[in-house]
């Protein structure tokens, strides 16, 4: 049986890379952009 201190680890790292995902909705992917894009960067 899987222990649920392990299952919460993983929900909160899931929901946290939902939440970076969602800084990057209608982002370009382009480096230039975000290379001088300070709150994305600081995000990753």
């Amino acid at each position: 049986m899987v222990d649920e201190y392990i299952l919460k680890y993983l929900q909160d790292v899931l929901d946290a890379i939902n939440e970076m995902q969602s800084c990057f909705i209608d982002f370009p992917n382009r480096y230039d952009l975000f290379e001088k894009d300070l709150m994305r960067r600081c995000v990753v």
